[in-house]
C-alpha cells in the first residue's frame, strides 16, 4: 500500500506490509518530524530573543529582571491601585489641576501655542482664551522668589503702614477721596464738635445741626458722647428753652440732636460771671441792655402875650414821652449764614 500523509506526504504503515517495509517506513517519518522539529525551535529562538530584548531595551543592569523591577515598584501586587489613590490625594490638596484642567475647555491650550517665549518673558490672560506676554525685570523675580509676605515687604522696602487696610476706622491709612482731597474722617474732627459749612448738604460723618430725632443705632458714638456730656434733658426740657442741648429721645431707641438754626451762639460763661446762671445748650431770647433815653427841653414861647419861659439848656429825663418806632422783628448784629453741622 502506499498511503501516505496528508501535510507531508510520508509513507504511512500499512497490514499489508511487511514489517521490515512498515519501519523502514516510520523511520523515514520520525527522522523527518525530528528534523522539522529542529528547524521550529531554530527558528524560535532568535525571535523571542529579539522581542525579550526590545522589552528590556536600555534598562540598566539592575532593572534588567522581573525581579528587579517588582522590587523598585516596591513588590506591590496592587500598584495601579496605589497609584490612583496618591494622585486623588494631591489632586484633592490643590485646586491647581483642576484649574489646569479647564485650560483646554476654553481654548487656553491653543492660545499658548501662539506663543513664541522670550528671555525674560511671562505669559497672561487679556481675556477668555487670549494670552500675552510681558516683561519679567530682574526686580520681579526677586519679588516673586521671596519666601514669605514678610520678605516681600522687606525686598520693596514697605513699612508697618503696608499692613493697615485702607478706610476711615481704627488704625486705617485714609485714601484721597475723588477731589484729592482728604476725607472727613474719625480723629480729624471729634465726634460731638459742630463746624460751620459753606453748603446745604451735611459732609460725611456730619449730621446738620437741625434738632432732628436720631436713632441711637445710627450714631452710637455721638450718643455715648451725649451722655458723657452731662447734657441730655427729656423733651419736655429740651422743648422749653435747652435747644442746643441733647435730649433723652423717646428714652429707648431715639434721642434729638441740637438746634442751631437760626441762632447766634454765644461761648458758655463756664465761671467767669459775665453771662453767670447759664446751662450748655440753653437758649436766650434777645434783649436790650437797661438804659434811659434822654429828651432836650428847649425854650418855649407864650403865643397869648404872657411872659416867656426859658429853660437853662440842659436836659430833662420825661416820663411818658417816647420816640417813634423803628427797626425790624429782632435785634442783631451784622452776620453772615453757615449750615451747622455735628459730627457723629
Amino acid at each position: 500500500m502506499t498511503d501516505v500523509t496528508s501535510n507531508r506526504g510520508l509513507p504511512l504503515p500499512h497490514p499489508d506490509n511487511s514489517a521490515a517495509e512498515d519501519a523502514l517506513r516510520l523511520r523515514t517519518a520520525i527522522s523527518m518530524i525530528d528534523a522539522d522539529i529542529a528547524a521550529a525551535l531554530a527558528a524560535i529562538d532568535p525571535a523571542v530573543e529579539a522581542a525579550i530584548g526590545a522589552l528590556i531595551g536600555a534598562a540598566p543592569a539592575t532593572l534588567d529582571t522581573l525581579a528587579e523591577i517588582a522590587a523598585a515598584l516596591g513588590n506591590d501586587p496592587n500598584l495601579a491601585t496605589t497609584l490612583t489613590s496618591a494622585i486623588a490625594g494631591k489632586q484633592a490638596a490643590s485646586a491647581n489641576l483642576t484649574a489646569l484642567s479647564d485650560l483646554a475647555s476654553v481654548g487656553n491650550l491653543t492660545a499658548m501655542a501662539g506663543l513664541t517665549g522670550a528671555a525674560d518673558k511671562a505669559a497672561y490672560f487679556t481675556a477668555a482664551g487670549a494670552l500675552a506676554l510681558m516683561t519679567v525685570t530682574a526686580k520681579g523675580r526677586a519679588l516673586l522668589a521671596s519666601a514669605d509676605e514678610t520678605a516681600m515687604r522687606a525686598f520693596l522696602g514697605l513699612g508697618t503702614a503696608a499692613l493697615l487696610a485702607a478706610g476711615t476706622g481704627a488704625n486705617n491709612v485714609v485714601q484721597l477721596d475723588a477731589s484729592g482731597r482728604l476725607p472727613a474722617v474719625d480723629g480729624t474732627v471729634p465726634v460731638g464738635t459742630t463746624i460751620w459749612v459753606n453748603g446745604t448738604v451735611a459732609p460725611s460723618g456730619f449730621l446738620k445741626e437741625n434738632g432732628a430725632l436720631i436713632l441711637r443705632s445710627a450714631a452710637p458714638a455721638l450718643w455715648a458722647y451725649a451722655q458723657a456730656s452731662g447734657r441730655v434733658v427729656t423733651e419736655a426740657q429740651w422743648a422749653s428753652g435747652n435747644s442746643g442741648a441733647f435730649s433723652s429721645g423717646d428714652l429707648a431707641t431715639t434721642f434729638r440732636i441740637p438746634d442751631s438754626r437760626g441762632e447766634f451762639v454765644r461761648a458758655l460763661d463756664d465761671g467767669r460771671g459775665v453771662d453767670a446762671g447759664r446751662s450748655l445748650g440753653g437758649w436766650q431770647a434777645d434783649d436790650f441792655k437797661s438804659h434811659q433815653h434822654q429828651q432836650q427841653v428847649g425854650t418855649e414861647i407864650n403865643q397869648a402875650g404872657g411872659s416867656n419861659r426859658s429853660s437853662t439848656g440842659s436836659a430833662y429825663n420825661l416820663s411818658g414821652i417816647y420816640t417813634a418806632s423803628a427797626g425790624g422783628s429782632e435785634t442783631r448784629p451784622r452776620n453772615i449764614t453757615k449750615l451747622a453741622c455735628i459730627r457723629y
